[in-house]
């Protein structure tokens, strides 16, 4: 289903998505060049915000984590692959994200799952709706046990490319590597990847990326027991 611009927007912030979510290609630059960033990593964050939208893609932080780390390793980035906990106010959630320099890129937390708070995204460490620093904790030092989700995706046999390959379901069938293809094409980058006729190399890439697998974040320390969701 997709977010009219009438409608809530998903991140949960009562405004209307054309005044919210829908709108945020001038924050993006604005934190963009203030940073000096290459105006590549904007414009990718900015189609996948799309793409998420369009699609009504509940639930993405794996698969577009994974997309953004090959996208940007490609770019000649240097990103790092993280899940852990997230915390936001008294809600914990099992989570995948890109960090770049020390700061999170975050596309996939306004459409988090139903049972799940959404929140603005985060766009090298900023939120997106207030352009402060964001008060969501990544990588709260909590035992990954107590999300599946977490614990599962940091298992030894889970690789990028085994996420693009293996979660086509949730995107009714197509394959997350049309979806990275996809997000490429929006964002007018899709000759800076090995392409074959029409699309990626996704055979290339898989080679590649075989031994890339996700870290654990951990690293803010918390005594405060609190319900795990799951993103």
């Amino acid at each position: 289903m997709k977010v009219n611009i009438a409608d809530l927007c998903p991140c949960g912030s009562r405004k209307t998505y054309k005044r919210c979510c829908g709108n945020l290609r001038p924050k993006i630059t604005a934190i963009a060049n203030e940073a000096g960033l290459d105006t590549r990593i904007a414009d990718v964050f900015e189609a996948t915000l799309t793409f998420i939208r369009q699609t009504n893609w509940l639930g993405a932080c794996h698969g577009v984590a994974a997309i953004h780390y090959v996208i940007f390793s490609e770019l000649g980035f240097a990103p790092k692959l993280y899940a852990g906990i997230t915390e936001a106010g008294f809600w914990r959630t099992g989570h995948s994200w890109i960090e770049m320099d020390g700061k999170v890129y975050d596309a996939t937390c306004s459409f988090s799952r139903e049972d799940t708070p959404k929140r603005p995204p985060v766009f090298r460490g900023i939120d997106l709706n207030t352009m402060n620093t964001t008060d969501v904790l990544y990588g709260v030092a909590v035992s990954p046990e107590f999300s599946e989700d977490v614990q599962a995706v940091l298992d030894a046999d889970t690789t990028v490319p085994g996420i693009l390959n293996g979660e086509f379901l949730l995107m009714r069938g197509a394959h997350l590597w049309h979806v990275l293809d996809n997000i490429c094409m929006l964002a007018g980058i899709d000759s800076v990847l090995n392409v074959i006729g029409d699309g990626i190399d996704a055979n290339a890439l898989i080679a590649k990326y075989k031994d890339t697998r996700w870290e654990l974040r951990d690293q803010i320390p918390t005594d405060i027991k609190l319900t795990i969701a799951v993103n």
